[in-house]
């Protein structure tokens, strides 16, 4: 493919600053790959609705070197107590209850406008500036890229010209109107709330408290400051629809939770829908993030599966930019994440759909379910493992994707101690490696040798098999640390590799 110059300076343009376009420009800084990102806002974010980063994002932050700075920045999830009236009915103990299935076992709580900040913080030493006050007004796309048309801070109007453009640019996302991609599913009859306020009173002294009745359902979680909370939850039966303010849904908090309200920093109202885009590529343009599909706040799930795209897509992006693999390549990004995307949508409204009901049924989740019968079963030693392993999207996996070749290939490289380190130190440098755990084969040493890809040898044990991973069998793990390649025959994966990997490592 054939640029301009502006496309070779800059040949990606990435539209909005939230975690997700963040996310993209720092592995594309990583990877060598220039590009601009702009923002329709004067400034990062400062209220926030996600609260939780996942196992997965830790270990994608790991490889970009700034998943113990994310950590410092928040906390470790240990305790979820459930009360009523403030009354604790039952908790929930999380720790580390994914010990041995992850580098990072446990939930970290970290609100979006903290884990902006630290994005920020981190792109900033690379010397990236975004471009704030920056609006996007249309897109054309040509054979050799497209052309942006964008209003800056001063009413001054640019055309930029790039290869590609990444819309990170949220639920009503102007790349996804402009390519016009549908965007269909619904909207929750119910409508929520999330603030930032101090109080005075007792409150349970969980890391996340849930105060559920039949009625109402809301939140409150400790933050840095003298009794200060950020408190989100549904707004309550009988609140008229409109511009609302804390007061009106004040008297439900309190009532429910036995807090005295004495200070508001922050407040707003949302929807939550439930969406997901038809196609997550048009051509050179392509959805990240909420532009691509939202979907409710159960488990924690929106924001990390943002995430989760820029990693996915940033690899791909790069080695096409280089001329290193398959134009094809970029063909998998909707194929692996429209799938996932769908799934997750599928999975979280019907829980969702639940627990905010006002019907029969909703009332006795919130009064009888999460209060007295989720903390049992909680107990079961089988459950918090199996929440965890579904939670913390380590089980995501891509076998339909071109990318997967061989059985068990398309999943995430299973994480196993080696000594006093792991197997996760050798995907730091976000390229293409070769795994092999028991005897790796004369042709296979030969073909990691030509193709210039990095041959890790760990010795097979018991430890390394309980893991998941399979004797003798050759992994190769694309630089997200999913497996492209899965098997034993040098032949096949010969073919492989001449296919998707890198010549810039031959």
């Amino acid at each position: 493919m054939q640029f301009s110059t502006d496309a070779q300076s800059k040949p990606v343009l990435i539209i909005g600053a939230g975690p997700t376009g963040l996310c993209l420009a720092l592995w594309l800084n990583r990877l060598g790959i220039t590009f601009r990102i702009i923002d329709q806002a004067s400034g990062p974010g400062t209220t926030s609705r996600a609260i939780i980063c996942h196992a997965r994002t830790l270990e994608m932050y790991q490889s970009l070197g700034i998943a113990e700075d994310m950590i410092s920045h928040g906390s470790k999830l240990q305790n979820v107590t459930i009360a009523q009236q403030g009354q604790i009915r039952g908790s929930l103990k999380f720790g580390n209850i994914g010990a041995g299935l992850s580098p990072f076992p446990f939930i970290l709580s970290l609100p979006q406008d903290i884990h902006e900040r630290v994005l920020l913080y981190h792109l900033q030493r690379a010397g990236v500036t975004i471009e704030r006050s920056t609006t996007l007004e249309s897109l054309k796309q040509h054979d050799d890229g497209v052309t942006a048309r964008v209003c800056g801070p001063h009413s001054d109007h640019e055309n930029i010209s790039a290869s590609y453009v990444a819309g990170c640019d949220g639920a009503r996302s102007t790349v996804r109107k402009s390519c016009g991609i549908k965007f269909e599913g619904g909207t929750y009859e119910q409508k929520f709330f999330v603030s930032d306020v101090n109080a005075t009173g007792h409150i349970p002294t969980g890391d996340v408290n849930i105060f559920a009745s039949g009625r109402n359902f809301c939140i409150a979680i400790p933050l840095p400051g003298e009794k200060r909370y950020r408190v989100l939850g549904l707004v309550p039966e009988g609140v008229e629809d409109g511009d609302l303010e804390f007061s009106d849904v004040q008297p439900a908090v309190e009532d429910n939770t036995r807090l005295g309200i004495t200070a508001v920093n922050w407040f707003s109202t949302y929807s939550v829908h439930h969406r997901v885009a038809s196609q997550f590529r048009d051509r050179n343009v392509f959805l990240l993030g909420d532009a691509a599909h939202v979907h409710s706040p159960v488990g924690g799930q929106g924001m990390n599966t943002g995430l989760g795209d820029a990693a996915n897509l940033a690899w791909k992006l790069a080695s096409c930019l280089k001329g290193t693999t398959d134009p094809k390549i970029l063909d998998t990004y909707h194929q692996e994440r429209a799938a996932f995307a769908t799934e997750l949508v599928n999975s979280t409204d019907r829980i969702f759909t639940l627990v905010q009901a006002r019907s029969l049924l909703g009332t006795i989740a919130r009064s009888f379910m999460l209060p007295y019968v989720l903390p049992i079963a909680f107990k079961l030693p089988w459950i918090p493992t199996f929440a965890f392993k579904k939670n913390s999207q380590i089980q995501i996996s891509y076998p339909q994707s071109d990318l997967s070749t061989g059985n068990g290939a398309g999943c995430r490289l299973p994480w196993v101690e080696t000594g006093e380190s792991d197997n996760y130190k050798s995907l730091e440098d976000s390229r293409w490696v070769m795994h092999v755990y028991g005897e790796a084969s004369d042709e296979v040493a030969t073909l990691a040798s030509e193709s210039c890809i990095p041959l890790h040898r760990y010795a097979w044990s018991d430890h390394v098999s309980k893991a998941g991973l399979v004797r003798d069998s050759v992994y190769l793990v694309r630089p997200d640390g999913y497996v492209g390649y899965l098997g034993t025959d040098p032949g096949e994966l010969g073919d492989y590799l001449k296919r998707w990997t890198v010549p810039e490592q031959r």
